[in-house]
């Protein structure tokens, strides 16, 4: 009994402790590769986070690269028809009414509502996914779109190049033979002893000349995947990590990756407020259905499936979640706010969008957004928490499949 409370104890502290280190300035940040608890992790597991999911059973399989395809492009038809339905709607000057057939909303343009800035970022967050999934599943399982994306993007991986390598290795022995094959091995903090060392950072001689990779300050790996890194350019573990990230991840995926980071940190939060803002203002204000059973289904998508999407991310993503990422969420949140002020500017008397957001009063405007960014942070911390059970579920009922990132890695 004693054992088991100074077990409960121990993950208690391990988890308050977690909690007060997400508040270094640093975890506001998208650059993950400068992140120094990142650092201490293999980079391969690291990139894992972003392209598969947190549970084994779908790790790196194809029918977790299908489900996230076959949402983006599900999602894309129910984007399609928001925008066609309130076009209709708005041309035949439609007003959606109570059941009392009292005028009470006619139909704004599309991008003023809440509604339709949160389908957005869930529509372009679930594509940027499923093509990061994509293309991390077809360059490990070297599917044909993996020859594609090296076209488009360039190498994706400095094991590929090889031919580049050779012509180094000759260089250097032209130049100081054996040069290139004295290396200072480095290892992450948490490795085993037993492991190979991620690194190999190369001592190269002053003698080479020209615009050489080790000058450009490039690195190479060879087929056995042993990253050679220029001495020249490492000092650290961190520069070493930070260069191999450069050297496997194209810039582009790079950033597409903090990107798809960045909107589902928003999506969780806005998609879940829409949703319940939305039905609070059905059942208050008695809303008739809509006038077809195609925008009914449509009305749906936008404000209780996406909450549904959301949620279902939550659960098998295995994005990281940092709690002062609350802060992007609420620049969102105050940016619409901004849109709406400016959209209300041009008509007073018609541009309102929601009753409750009435730039009239002012003192009511700054009660609302002051309460939804507290909301936010709120919202954002229950989210860290869901982040940190789920690890724990999966380090204590579920078997961790080698080269899956483990679950008392998690950030």
């Amino acid at each position: 009994m004693e054992n088991l409370d100074h077990q409960t104890a121990s993950k208690s502290s391990r988890l308050w402790k977690k909690f007060k280190d997400e508040f270094r300035t640093e975890n506001c940040s998208l650059n993950f590769e400068k992140n120094s608890e990142f650092m201490k992790k293999d980079p391969e597991e690291v990139l894992e986070y972003f392209h598969s999911s947190i549970w084994p059973c779908f790790s790196g399989s194809l029918v977790y690269v299908i489900y996230r395809v076959f949402i983006a492009i599900y999602y894309t038809v129910w984007f399609i028809e928001s925008i066609v339905r309130n076009y209709e709607f708005r041309a035949q000057n439609f007003y959606i009414s109570t059941k009392k057939n009292i005028n009470l909303l006619l139909l704004h343009p599309w991008p003023v509502y809440m509604t339709s800035w949160s389908l957005t970022i869930l529509f372009i967050h679930l594509w940027l996914s499923a093509f990061i999934v994509l293309y991390f599943y077809s360059i490990d399982q070297k599917t044909i779109l993996a020859k594609f994306f090296h076209f488009v993007f360039g190498p994706f991986s400095c094991s590929r190049k090889g031919d580049n390598l050779n012509y180094i290795v000759v260089k250097m022995n032209q130049v100081e033979n054996g040069a290139f094959n004295d290396s200072i091995k480095i290892s992450l903090p948490d490795q085993e002893k037993n492991q190979k060392p991620i690194f190999n950072i190369v001592q190269e001689t002053n003698q080479v000349v020209g615009p050489s990779a080790f000058n450009n300050k490039k690195t190479y790996c060879d087929n056995q995947h042993n990253c050679q890194l220029p001495s020249c350019s490492v000092t650290s573990n961190s520069e070493a990590w930070q260069l191999w990230i450069k050297a496997h991840v194209p810039t582009v995926i790079l950033i597409l990756i903090k990107v798809s980071w960045l909107l589902y940190n928003i999506i969780v939060i806005s998609a879940i407020v829409v949703t319940v803002g939305y039905f609070t203002y059905v059942v208050l204000m008695d809303i008739q259905t809509e006038p077809t059973w195609i925008a009914e289904i449509g009305n749906l998508h936008r404000h209780g499936v996406n909450s549904l999407v959301a949620i279902v991310d939550i659960v098998v993503l295995a994005y990281p979640v940092r709690i002062l990422h609350f802060v992007y969420t609420s620049i969102y949140g105050w940016c619409y706010a901004l849109i709406t002020f400016l959209y209300w500017t041009q008509n007073p008397e018609k541009n309102i969008v929601y009753e409750q957001i009435d730039y009239k009063k002012p003192m009511q405007i700054l009660g609302i957004y002051v309460i939804l960014t507290t909301l936010t942070f709120v919202m954002q911390i229950f989210h860290f928490f869901a982040y940190q059970f789920k690890l724990y579920l999966k380090e204590k009922y579920l078997f961790v499949k080698k080269n899956c990132f483990s679950a008392n890695s998690g950030l």
